[in-house]
């Protein structure tokens, strides 16, 4: 006997592009704001994952491709 799961209601249904209500000049402001900083702790953590590679791979040096065959 298969059992289904209900979904719970979704608190706040998904709104279309018809029923956007425009934004203020603050909430705009805000918005921008916030993806701001968004985008530079992601550019952040993406340079911090770039400089350990490279540094791992200077600690590792050349001699990892001399293994034996």
């Amino acid at each position: 006997m298969a059992r289904t799961r209900t979904r719970p209601a979704d608190p706040k249904p998904i709104a279309t592009s018809s029923e956007t209500v425009p934004m203020s000049a603050t909430e705009r402001a805000e918005f921008y704001k916030q993806r701001r900083s968004r985008s530079v702790a992601l550019a952040l953590a993406l340079a911090a994952v770039v400089i350990l590679f490279y540094v791992v791979s200077l600690i590792q040096g050349p001699g990892i491709l001399q293994r034996p065959m």
